[in-house]
């Protein structure tokens, strides 16, 4: 069966009751602290979201710039350890060349005392001058690489005879 709708008369019952003022206001009072209470709720719950969500973009900003710093300074590390050991390198190479440099110093330091000597004068005289002493014979000789026949090497006829 269905329901049927409620007659007039008892809806006319209901809504001549006698109304205490002091209870619909108190129940008014109840019904609008509830709806705040509701309100704010809602309303903490949004906002912990958005502060939830706004402390976890600012923890992320933090680590970005925090891991932007470290790979700042590992750089600068890097980067000075690169500076130090090509500075080691070129130091060592350095060393060397000084080392060789020394060891050529002491040979014409050794020359140089062995220039004004007799025997220095003729060992220079004989090699680059081809001079002999009286009653020698100066034979050249081909290099190494060059044939007999066909050398560079100019032999004088009268090579031979003695040269003063």
């Amino acid at each position: 069966m269905s329901k049927r709708k409620p007659r007039r008369s008892r809806e006319f019952k209901k809504n001549n009751q006698i109304i205490d003022i002091e209870e619909a206001r108190r129940e008014r009072r109840e019904k609008r602290t509830q709806a705040a209470k509701k309100a704010k709720a809602e309303k903490r719950g949004k906002q912990e979201q958005t502060a939830s969500a706004r402390k976890k973009s600012q923890k992320n900003r933090r680590r970005l710039i925090y891991a932007a710093i470290i790979f700042v300074i590992i750089a600068a590390i890097g980067m000075s350890a690169f500076k130090i050991i090509s500075l080691l390198y070129e130091k060592s190479k350095l060393e060397k060349e000084h080392d060789r440099l020394l060891a050529l110093k002491e040979r014409l330091e050794q020359e140089l005392e062995s220039v004004n000597s007799p025997e220095y004068i003729e060992q220079q005289a004989r090699s680059h001058l081809r001079l002999i002493k009286p009653g020698e014979i100066l034979y050249i000789l081909p290099d190494n690489g060059e044939t007999e026949n066909g050398g560079d090497t100019k032999t004088d006829e009268n090579s031979g005879s003695e040269k003063e």
